[in-house]
Parts: C-alpha cells; sequence; structure tokens
C-alpha cells in the first residue's frame, strides 16, 4: 500500500500539485496530512528515496520563501511610499509616507541573513590553562 501510494505521488502530475500547494504558502505537515494522507515522517523518507520528489518540493518553496524575504526585507527597513490625498475641493495631494523600519523584521534579517554575527547562542571557548588571578580591590 505505501509504495503503491509513493509511486502514485511520484508521478509527473502529483509532482506538479504538490509544487503548486507549497507555492500556494502550505507547509510539508498541511500536505501531508490534508491532501496527501500520510505522517509526514513517511514524506521525509519519500523525499530521500526521490530526486523527483526533492526537486519538486525545492522549486516549490522558493517563490514563497522569496515573496516572504522580500516582505521581511521592506518591513526592515526604513522606506518612503508616495501616498495621494483627496482634498476637500476634489483636488489630489500627492506625499511622502515615511514608514518606520519593523525592529522584529531587522532582527528576523539579521539572524538569517548574517548567522555568525547575529546569533542567539556563542560558543566561548574557555583556556584554563591560564591562572585566573583575582584582584581584592578593598
Amino acid at each position: 500500500m505505501v509504495s503503491e501510494k509513493f509511486n502514485e505521488w511520484i508521478e509527473e502530475c502529483n509532482l506538479i500539485r504538490i509544487k503548486h500547494w507549497l507555492r500556494d504558502g502550505l507547509t510539508i505537515e498541511q500536505i501531508t496530512k490534508d491532501k496527501i494522507g500520510i505522517n509526514k515522517t513517511t514524506f521525509y523518507r519519500w523525499l530521500a528515496k526521490s530526486q523527483e520528489l526533492k526537486k519538486a518540493v525545492e522549486e516549490g518553496k522558493m517563490p514563497a520563501n522569496e515573496i516572504v524575504e522580500n516582505a521581511v526585507f521592506k518591513h526592515a527597513v526604513v522606506f518612503f511610499v508616495v501616498e495621494e490625498k483627496i482634498e476637500p475641493d476634489g483636488s489630489v495631494t500627492k506625499y511622502r509616507k515615511f514608514i518606520k523600519g519593523n525592529v522584529g523584521a531587522m532582527v528576523l534579517w539579521l539572524k538569517n541573513r548574517n548567522r555568525e554575527r547575529w546569533k542567539d547562542k556563542w560558543d566561548i571557548e574557555l583556556n584554563y590553562d591560564t591562572p585566573l588571578v583575582i584582584i581584592d580591590e578593598a
């Protein structure tokens, strides 16, 4: 049964469906549970067995990731937008509106784009060969 389902889902038409679901923003968990009807662990085993499935997943995730990445970047930086205001006399006034950067988006961007510099956890190596000197300033 499992291999029948595997063979069914690595057919080109179903790979296209998986790709589209990922582009629409569905998660692997949603696809496996709600669309295919398997455990996500089984799906990850399928990924290890099928290069075509792996390629479909990578291609499907790419556009959604790029859209989110662009949105995070846009909210992380300071920018201006041009807006229009309709005056009581019916005339249209254009003005520039200042949009502040979102600190959460900034942190997310930095932690993912420059992990070594912005990571939360630092690994510090201590050298126990150097004697510890205690200075009493009393």
